[in-house]
């Protein structure tokens, strides 16, 4: 048991941060920094988002495309086309 009073400070330690890190981070002076820094990767990853989604929407509107008239059971069925017309 008297091992364990060496491993227990008896008074608490409280180490700063480094003042850089503490300009960067905390330093309200730097908040406009950050807004632009946040601004620029939302709109990075936004933009790249939507470059994924309408490339894959291409593709699809490509491999439909291509399916049409190679296989008639992917086709849509001439009773739906009537339907259509009906209306």
């Amino acid at each position: 048991m008297e091992d364990t009073k060496f491993i227990q400070p008896e008074v608490a330690a409280q180490i700063s941060e480094p003042p850089i890190a503490r300009f960067l981070f905390a330093d309200t002076r730097m908040a406009w920094l950050w807004l632009i820094v946040r601004v620029y990767v939302g709109y990075e990853w936004l933009t790249a988002r939507l470059g994924k989604t309408d490339r894959l929407f291409h593709q699809h509107q490509q491999f439909r495309r291509s399916l049409q008239g190679r296989s008639p059971g992917l086709q849509r069925p001439r009773w739906i086309s009537t339907i259509n017309r009906r209306c």
